[in-house]
């Protein structure tokens, strides 16, 4: 059949809402990881150390700035000076 009056649809349009699809779940993904990231250290510390450090939202709170200041001047003395 021909339909002259009528776009065809576009072959790139899917790839365009693959290409979202995989935006959308980097984006999940990376927001589950900074999210749960602190609990995993308090389980490395728990684990490693026989700490006994619950689980809480203070702790997490506390282990999220913690990771914060330490990667702080880390990534600022990898920086090139002219």
């Amino acid at each position: 059949m021909d339909y002259p009056n009528k776009a065809l649809p576009s072959t790139n349009s899917s790839a365009k809402e693959v290409g979202v699809l995989l935006i959308t779940l980097g984006i999940l993904a990376l927001t589950i990881a900074i999210l749960f990231w602190p609990f995993a250290v308090i389980w490395a510390l728990n684990t490693l150390f026989s700490q006994h450090i619950p689980c809480t939202f203070w702790t997490w709170l506390a282990t999220l700035v913690l990771c914060w200041t330490i990667a702080g001047p880390t990534r600022m003395s990898n920086t090139k000076k002219d």
